[in-house]
């Protein structure tokens, strides 16, 4: 069970993923409608959680996929790859959400990423590459 949450939205712990298709992949539903951040969550049976964050910025999309692992002092969080070139640009994109503007991804692929994180959540998605936020230049960022 995935749940789901819209910055300007209650929690929904049972979400369809149909339901969201429009913000992905219609830039009008989009930027009308929304926030333009919110995440998945799934619930591990060994505790802790497994999210997917997004954040839209003119179309695009940086996801962050978070494993909370529950115990343990470090847990990994992984920015998508849209453009490599650019990863180390930390960008504001809006609601106090600071991306590496190299994370973004076009509207077909983020979606493709969140329909793999429905069925597969335990594991980020093999559709792109992956970056830990640990490796990025965040000097700089207030």
């Amino acid at each position: 069970m995935i749940g789901a949450q819209f910055l300007i939205e209650d929690f929904k712990s049972d979400s369809n993923i149909n339901d969201y298709k429009p913000y992905f992949l219609d830039y009008e539903a989009n930027i009308n409608e929304y926030s333009n951040s919110g995440y998945f969550e799934y619930k591990n049976e060994e505790g802790g959680d497994i999210t997917l964050f997004f954040v839209a910025v003119n179309g695009k999309f940086s996801l962050r996929y978070d494993d909370n692992i529950p115990n343990s002092s470090s847990e990994p969080s992984y920015y998508s790859i849209g453009n490599p070139d650019s990863i180390n640009q930390i960008i504001d994109a809006g609601d106090e959400n600071m991306i590496p503007l190299g994370s973004l991804l076009d509207a077909d692929t983020a979606w493709l990423v969140i329909n793999e994180f429905f069925e597969h959540p335990k594991q980020k998605s093999t559709s792109i590459k992956w970056v830990n936020a640990e490796q990025l230049d965040w000097d700089g960022v207030e």
